[in-house]
């Protein structure tokens, strides 16, 4: 993901969704509306020198809800790293989009240690 989040993802995030990041860590939060959501992933490209990547492994969804596992990378400039699994638990609105999302990291210490 580039400093501007691909297309596809940014048309997936519906206007109103409330994204939730688990932890302790400085990301973790709610994030209200598309423009604070996708702010928070410029953040986390600022902050990883833009090596921050996700790999998709499946979705899963029946039209309300959806099930997205995937494996996140990315280094920071003081060389701590991250190789994780993550999910995405989502409910989805109308139009399928993202209407309420809650990340959940694999290994929580893990991910709060790379983002804090």
């Amino acid at each position: 993901m580039s400093a501007r989040p691909p297309a596809d993802f940014i048309e997936r995030v519906g206007e109103e969704c409330v994204w939730t990041v688990a932890g302790k860590s400085a990301m973790a939060g709610t994030y209200t509306g598309r423009d604070a959501i996708l702010d928070f992933f410029r953040r986390t490209q600022e902050l990883t020198d833009g090596t921050y990547a996700v790999e998709l492994n499946w979705e899963l969804d029946d039209g309300d809800r959806q099930v997205t596992y995937y494996r996140a990378r990315g280094s920071r400039p003081d060389g701590r790293t991250l190789d994780i699994d993550q999910a995405l638990v989502s409910r989805l609105d109308a139009e399928g989009r993202w209407a309420e999302v809650r990340a959940l990291p694999y290994d929580q210490e893990v991910f709060d240690a790379f983002w804090s």
